[in-house]
């Protein structure tokens, strides 16, 4: 979203005294040349003088799933102090610690250190940074001459784990999915896993699959493509 239509939608949870949970995964994994915009929590802080009420309409929820490791499955909340303290009384919290302890605790060691920041600009970023353009590279060598379209037509990614491709007309993403896997062993994530179940107005997800270049080795990137590449091109 714009920063104006950042700020439209604060203004309007405000007006209706409405939560916005804000998945903000990825907020440390932009490595573009343009900072990322700011998130709504911290829209949230300043906008028009602050929040309306002291548990604000904001929060914002990190993972370090996506910055450590997957298995570790914890992640934070950004928001006001007072919401903020209102989650921290809850049971899973109070009746012992949080959740994930064990994850928790290895999270705040590498925090400290400051081996998380030094993971993130030294690991994180590059291999990511590079994987991105190498899948968005085949993308453009082996689908975009069947029709396949990039979504955003970006000139590169610069963040993140994924990259979302368009469909020819004639191609349904559930079929192409179950087709891929079937002929070519190959597992795509279909787009209709990641739409908005009420907003079909603008996406139903049907012609679209995210492609994810943060998993695999460098190699099977390209090499998968090229597997797409032929379910699409023998398609009938």
């Amino acid at each position: 979203m714009t920063m104006t239509r950042r700020e439209q939608l604060v203004r309007l949870a405000r007006r209706y005294n409405a939560l916005i949970i804000s998945d903000d995964v990825y907020d440390f994994l932009n490595w573009g040349p343009v900072p990322p915009l700011p998130r709504l929590v911290d829209i949230d802080a300043v906008l028009d003088g602050g929040p309306s009420t002291p548990f604000s309409n904001t929060v914002s929820n990190g993972s370090f799933s996506k910055l450590l490791g997957p298995g570790l499955r914890t992640g934070w909340a950004e928001g006001s102090a007072a919401l903020m303290h209102g989650l921290s009384l809850c049971g899973s919290s109070i009746s012992g610690g949080p959740p994930s302890q064990l994850s928790s605790w290895l999270a705040a060691e590498a925090i400290a250190s400051g081996q998380l920041d030094k993971h993130i600009d030294e690991v994180l970023k590059p291999a990511l940074q590079k994987k991105s353009q190498l899948l968005l590279g085949a993308v453009r060598n082996f689908l975009v001459p069947l029709g396949v379209q990039v979504g955003g037509a970006p000139e590169e990614v610069t963040g993140g784990y994924f990259i979302s491709v368009k469909l020819p007309a004639h191609i349904d993403s559930k079929s192409l999915c179950d087709r891929a896997e079937r002929e070519q062993g190959l597992l795509l994530a279909c787009g209709k896993l990641f739409a908005v179940h009420g907003d079909e107005s603008v996406t139903s997800g049907e012609d679209s699959v995210r492609l994810c270049f943060a998993y695999e080795d460098e190699g099977r990137l390209v090499d998968g493509i090229q597997r797409m590449a032929v379910i699409i091109e023998g398609w009938t």
